[in-house]
């Protein structure tokens, strides 16, 4: 608690989140172990044996080039919002949060089913590009960012920089941030309160998402 309310003063003093402080946010299953996957760029941390032989909690990816970055936007042909496209330059290519609990969404350069590929972030093309892929309502200035392994809710982020969470087929907002580092920050701390200190669900049928 007392590292959380250190990075809530931090914040005030800057705009994003960096690749650093991320990950010592990430870090508090270090003591079950982590590794490094130079094929992806991927830091895993906190193994999960109790999930599966290879599983681990929590999974961030090596930042994007600027030519990276280029390629997502002319495959789905917009602008990535400023806040994100920060996060994605220099904080992490994604983010897998306490297994799939919550996933943010990043550039995939490899195809492919074995275990390397698979130390990947979840697209981030095909929700921003196929009209099929999205939940019904969406709006061309709505840009998904990540989702929730509950249920498969959905979260985007909006012009004006606002952070918003939703239902998996309908774009309604049922609850939103300020900026992408308030809902970060918000959200880490709430999930972790789900797990004790070797990664497993108090109770796996208390909702993991935000409502």
């Amino acid at each position: 608690m007392r590292l959380l309310q250190i990075w809530n003063l931090n914040f005030r003093k800057c705009r994003y989140m960096t690749t650093i402080e991320l990950r010592e946010l990430l870090d508090r299953y270090k003591h079950l172990g982590t590794e490094y996957v130079p094929e992806t760029k991927s830091t895993l941390i906190g193994r999960a044996p109790h999930v599966a032989p290879e599983a681990w909690l929590n999974s961030m990816y090596g930042c994007l080039s600027e030519y990276e970055i280029e390629n997502i936007e002319q495959s789905i042909s917009k602008k990535i919002p400023v806040q994100y496209r920060d996060f994605l330059a220099n904080c992490s290519n994604g983010l897998n949060l306490m297994g799939t609990t919550l996933c943010l969404f990043g550039y995939r350069s490899m195809v492919g089913r074995d275990m390397v590929a698979c130390r990947q972030p979840f697209d981030i093309i095909s929700l921003n590009k196929y009209k099929s892929e999205r939940p019904r309502n969406a709006t061309a200035d709505m840009f998904f960012i990540g989702g929730y392994d509950w249920d498969g809710s959905q979260v985007y982020l909006t012009k004006d920089g606002k952070v918003h969470f939703c239902a998996p087929n309908d774009c309604l907002s049922l609850k939103e941030w300020e900026s992408l580092d308030d809902f970060l920050l918000s959200e880490i701390h709430r999930i972790y309160c789900l797990f004790d200190e070797n990664g497993v669900e108090y109770d796996d049928s208390t909702l993991t998402t935000p409502i």
